[in-house]
């Protein structure tokens, strides 16, 4: 499973090409420059280049490396940046799982991550998802 949003920092051009790549191996060298540029588009989006929460010639090859990691060793699951941010940031491990939940707002952390660097956070106004997950598998909301 992929990251929310890493194919719209594809040129619309190389988008099918991106979706249909199955090497995980040359994902990075294939597409990590693409979604440089992406990103530096992003973190211009509040007027300040360079406030982003890690430049996004760093933040680029996790991106293209476009695999949800989760870390089975910890049960909190509190963030899909999680791992990769401990990867990026030395300090001590997250003790955070990875993953996310499907009522994870992601959208949010991804822009307030880019845009802001967290400061301020940014926000999409949206505050619940259009169905109700299910309380059973498969969880996802029903269809409509």
């Amino acid at each position: 499973m992929g990251r929310p949003l890493a194919s719209t920092l594809v040129p619309e051009e190389k988008r099918a090409a991106y979706n249909a790549a199955s090497d995980p191996d040359a994902w990075v060298s294939l597409f990590a420059a693409d979604m440089e540029v992406g990103l530096t588009g992003m973190d211009s989006a509040d007027g300040i280049i360079g406030n982003s929460f890690n430049p996004p010639s760093e933040l680029a090859p996790l991106m293209a490396d476009d695999r949800l990691k989760v870390d089975l060793e910890w049960s909190a699951c509190q963030g899909v940046w999680g791992l990769e941010l401990s990867m990026l940031v030395p300090q001590p491990n997250t003790n955070d799982c990875g993953g996310r939940m499907l009522d994870y707002d992601y959208i949010e952390e991804f822009g307030s991550m880019t845009i802001s660097g967290f400061d301020p956070l940014y926000d999409d106004y949206v505050t619940s998802n259009d169905v109700a997950f299910l309380a059973e598998f498969p969880f996802l909301g029903a269809p409509h």
